[in-house]
């Protein structure tokens, strides 16, 4: 094949793993095989048979020997422990949310969507513990009595005197 082909092909294989689809890194390695077959065959005029055995030849080591490191490079972090590490968190509910349905639920300081998994209702400011994480949503139960707002006060105000 002509030596510029090989380019051309190397540079489409490389579109299609980066743009198009997640083929698990196989097409980049196929691609920069092919990118360095290209340039082989334009510096040495390599003849058609040798530039298939070349190809076949550095794409079988490099997807052997580098492919799987690579690929567990960009994979993205497993983070089934994160949402484990959520479960017993305790929480403030920021609506008022019946058994089964769902609301806003402040948990270390960021709002998230809430389902109330227990049998009693929550009520706006209760302390609530999570029971379980499905996906973004935080399954929580209550804890206690509602919990006093920030700046608010527990007592009323004492009535003013009159001398």
């Amino acid at each position: 094949m002509i030596w510029w082909l090989w380019i051309v092909l190397g540079m489409l294989l490389l579109g299609i793993e980066l743009l198009a689809v997640d083929t698990a890194f196989y097409l980049v390695f196929l691609g920069f095989s092919s990118l360095f077959v290209g340039a082989v065959a334009w510096l040495t005029g390599l003849g058609p048979g040798l530039d298939w055995l070349l190809f076949g030849v550095v794409a079988g080591i490099s997807l052997m020997s580098f492919r799987a490191r690579v690929y567990a490079r960009f994979l993205p972090a497993d983070t089934s422990d994160d949402a484990a590490r959520l479960i017993g968190a305790a929480g403030i509910c920021r609506e008022a949310i019946e058994p089964g349905a769902k609301g806003a639920v402040e948990l270390r300081g960021t709002t998230w969507s809430g389902e109330n998994a227990g049998a009693t209702p929550l009520a706006v400011g209760q302390r609530c513990v999570v029971a379980d994480v499905a996906g973004i949503v935080l399954r929580v139960r209550a804890t206690g009595a509602p919990h006093a707002a920030v700046g608010s006060r527990s007592e009323p105000d004492p009535e003013p005197s009159r001398d």
